[in-house]
Order: C-alpha cells, then structure tokens, then sequence
C-alpha cells in the first residue's frame, strides 16, 4: 500500500498497488478535478513534489515535455512507484467532498423512455446499495464480457430516496454501446454502473 501525500494541508491518502493517483483520491472523497480520465484533456495536472510515479501514455497536449521536466503530471494515468507521493494541490482546509466511487453496481431497468427517435432514457434502480452522488456527476455503463465498452453517461436525475438513476443515451450510428442500450436492454435487465464520477458540481458549502 502506498501513501499519496496532499501538500500544504499535510492529508494523507492510501493508494492501493496498480491505482491511479485520481482513482485513490476520489475513493477517499477528494474532488480533484478531471474530465476524460485517459490523459487527453491535462484537467487533473498537477505538480509532483516529490516521490516516483509512472505517467502511462498520455499526449503531448495535455502534458509537455517542458511541465513534465518541471514535474508535472496527469493524475488519471499516474501511478505511484514510490512508498509515499507528495503532490501539490488541495488547501489547508482540503476536504472529502465526494462519494467513492465503485464499480459493476447493479441496476435493474424499470422504464425505458423514447423521449426523441434518437434519444433513449433508462430508469435504473438499484439491487442492494443506493449509489450517493452530487448532481453534475456521471456514471460508466457498459458489459465488457459481451463485447459492448463502458462509455460515460451523465446522471439526469436529482438523487432519489429509492436509489433511481436516469440515463439519457443518444443513438450513435457507429456507437456499440448506444445501439445496445436502445435495441438489446429491457425492462427487468439487470446492468452494470460503476461511478459516480466528475468533479463539475456545485460548491457542497453553499
């Protein structure tokens, strides 16, 4: 287990072998932001101040050579290789703001909506514990076993007592995912989420 290290405030996160540094902050509740979670956007750059990580691939556009030399980082893609990693972000006052994330949470369909020929909504509830988000937040759907990819889809509901997710999924001609969403899940399927993700919300003291 490694230790991911937030400077100034001194916090400290646990980091499990093969995790990003993203992943290990947002399970223990920190908002840092991010958007595309595959090292193309540069959202979660931050400066490294000491420490070793592996970057993985990630473009040029995002992350230059220049802020990598000044030891800079897209926290989607690294993953520590050092006992501890100290990164410079988060206030003295730095605190949990989100809900971990999990993964393959259960979801039965019990409406599905044609709100336009191409757009779909998905009423999903869920089997076992209800997923806590913030509105803003999105979520993974997909059946990697069946050949269909997780793709991202923003959560279009407020949160429900009942746990209730809506999802609305455009039709992509090429799009594996949206074609099995619109033409294969049915009412009584059970699915897969895994999320809540993003940090685009509102200010949670307000």
């Amino acid at each position: 287990m490694q230790k991911i290290k937030l400077h100034p405030s001194g916090r400290e996160v646990e980091c499990r072998g093969g995790d990003t540094v993203l992943g290990a902050l947002e399970r223990a509740g920190y908002a840092l932001p991010n958007n595309c979670r595959a090292g193309a956007c540069g959202e979660c750059k931050v400066r490294v101040l000491s420490g070793h990580f592996d970057q993985g691939m990630v473009l040029d556009m995002a992350l230059s050579q220049e802020e990598r030399k000044q030891g800079y980082g897209l926290m989607c893609m690294a993953k520590p290789l050092s006992p501890e990693l100290v990164i410079e972000w988060g206030t003295e006052d730095a605190k949990p703001k989100l809900f971990p994330p999990r993964e393959d949470q259960r979801f039965v369909l019990v409406d599905r909506i044609a709100r336009t020929p191409l757009i779909l909504e998905l009423h999903l509830r869920p089997v076992g514990q209800v997923m806590r988000y913030w509105p803003g937040q999105y979520v993974t759907l997909g059946d990697e076993r069946a050949g269909v990819p997780a793709r991202c889809y923003s959560i279009a509901n407020a949160p429900r007592v009942d746990g209730e997710v809506v999802l609305q999924i455009t039709r992509v001609d090429d799009g594996k995912t949206s074609r099995w969403a619109h033409d294969e899940i049915k009412l009584g399927d059970v699915v897969k989420l895994s999320g809540p993700y993003g940090s685009f919300i509102g200010d949670l003291a307000v």
